[in-house]
């Protein structure tokens, strides 16, 4: 009964069942201790942890080596390392897995340099880490973005000769993605032969989340030529991959294949395809997908309601807005970012406070930090800088860099200095190197025409060394991706594109479009 309670996240009808067990004069095995304190490895339940910790001490089993590592263990989820420490301390025995427990609760609360000194002196001891070490240091690596420590937890492994199981492999790449660094993660796919659908998979995630869609649709490639069967995990990658670079013509390809039976449609998979045709602007498509789906979630009228926001057919998104209510499906969070994204996109203020106030006042939604920035966005858009500011100091987050970023671009429209330097000076407290915001803040003074006050801006960006990557674009031309910043074309026939980017430039004329290259 006590672990159905756990299982089931019912934490409090656990306790008492297990108080209830001793208060009668059962005493608990081992197992159960340790299954009951995986339930209060949250902060929040510290000190039921630790009322616990003082009656299972209490108990027969209270010494047991299980307990102690699920001890160490909760103590570290909890966040309070120095109760772990001291459980540590306190045994009678440390082995393989009471140094992992350690070592992994130290690095995923982001004491990596102290969980790599107790991983030398794990080694000091006699005792060799073996993969569930490395993975319990990579874990935090990864979560934290320490690229230099995770290189030398990658040093350690190749050092012991660990054995590359598949979760030490899915772990060195991840923390090599979540660090930015691709280029090592790529390394695996030459030096690890046999690479599983899950480790291709991770990569190209990888290259996706770094905005690098064109190379995961490249390494798709590669995967395919290595042999490795397509999924339904591999098939939304890559459709994202897709949505990302607007690559219609394979998203197509890819449907058709769903289309004819080769994998499960899931929900996810066919909101997937929906959301990648609306990305390519294919609207059409789009709806032919929604309409034809027989199992319509919350997440198929988002995308639906997603897809004709990013197109900017309000009307539409409001149709399947309302649909969506007439059919009992009930609006969340991200059903109203989606509207208010829209609102704000289009400058219709009237709507977007309308949805808003409905969402908090008829649904019961609490707006999330999105749902106030997309209302900040459309205050400033609108010429209502001040009260978007107002709003801005009234919320909770103390750290909006995105709101904050989101109304100077708009004193910039409006020509407003004074309320720009307020925006930079809190964009710049916690973030002194974003190029970004001294970048607007610089446009700013240069349309209010305040030239020398521009100047000490750029002095000052100097001295932090606040630099921007330029932004990067690509094109697909007879199934080639070609990337481009400005005044600059990597690795392409200049006339190739240069054609390519002249008609697009006339084709946007044409639309009433006025483009600035």
């Amino acid at each position: 009964m006590i672990t159905g309670y756990v299982n089931h996240g019912r934490t409090s009808d656990a306790l008492q069942v297990f108080y209830r067990m001793q208060e009668e004069g059962l005493q608990p095995d081992p197992c159960l201790c340790s299954n009951i304190l995986k339930a209060f490895s949250c902060p929040a339940h510290t000190f039921n942890g630790r009322v616990l910790h003082t009656r299972i001490c209490a108990c027969k089993c209270g010494s047991e080596k299980i307990i102690k590592i699920a001890l160490i263990d909760m103590y570290a989820r909890c966040g309070s390392l120095s109760d772990a420490q001291y459980v540590f301390n306190t045994c009678f025995f440390s082995d393989k897995m009471t140094w992992n427990a350690l070592i992994a609760g130290y690095a995923c609360n982001g004491y990596l340099q102290e969980a790599f000194e107790f991983l030398q002196a794990m080694e000091k001891t006699g005792c060799k880490p073996d993969a569930s070490t490395f993975v319990g240091m990579l874990k935090g690596c990864a979560s934290f973005s320490v690229l230099k420590i995770g290189k030398l937890v990658h040093h350690l492994v190749l050092e012991f000769d660990c054995d590359f199981n598949f979760f030490l492999c899915n772990s060195l790449i991840n923390m090599y993605i979540k660090c930015g660094s691709l280029d090592n993660a790529e390394t695996f796919l030459k030096l690890t032969p046999h690479l599983s659908k899950a480790v291709w998979n991770l990569i190209m995630s990888g290259h996706i989340e770094s905005c690098c869609s064109e190379k995961a649709l490249l390494l798709f490639q590669r995967m395919l030529c290595a042999g490795i069967m397509l999924d339904n995990s591999i098939l939304v990658t890559v459709l994202r991959a897709c949505s990302s670079t607007g690559t219609l013509s394979l998203g197509m390809l890819l449907h058709s294949y769903v289309l004819l039976g080769k994998v499960k449609r899931t929900s996810y998979l066919m909101n997937t395809i929906i959301t990648m045709y609306s990305q390519c602007g294919d609207l059409e498509d789009a709806q032919s997908v929604f309409h034809k789906s027989n199992a319509k979630d919350a997440a198929t009228w988002n995308a639906m309601i997603a897809g004709c926001a990013h197109n900017n057919d309000f009307d539409l998104a409001s149709r399947y807005f309302t649909r969506m209510q007439d059919e009992d499906m009930r609006p969340d969070t991200i059903t109203f970012l989606c509207i208010l994204s829209l609102c704000c996109h289009m400058g219709n203020l009237e709507d977007g406070l309308y949805e808003f106030n409905t969402m908090t006042q008829s649904h019961g939604i609490f707006p999330t930090f999105e749902h106030y920035n997309c209302i900040i966005d459309l205050l400033g858009r609108t010429g209502f800088l001040l009260k978007a500011a107002d709003l801005l100091y009234s919320l909770p987050y103390i750290h909006n860099h995105v709101g904050w970023m989101s109304l100077l671009s708009h004193c910039k429209l409006h020509e407003s200095k004074d309320l720009g330097n307020r925006c930079i000076n809190h964009i710049v407290k916690d973030q002194n190197r974003n190029a970004s915001g001294y970048l607007l803040m610089d446009q700013v003074l240069i349309h209010s025409q305040h030239e020398t006050e521009a100047d000490n801006l750029k002095e000052l960006r100097t001295g932090v060394n606040a630099w921007k990557l330029p932004g990067v674009a690509s094109i697909e031309i007879n199934d080639r991706f070609f990337s481009f910043h400005v005044q600059h074309v990597d690795n392409s026939p200049c006339s190739e594109t240069d054609d390519k980017l002249v008609r697009l430039k006339l084709g946007m004329m044409s639309c009433g479009y006025l483009p600035c290259f």
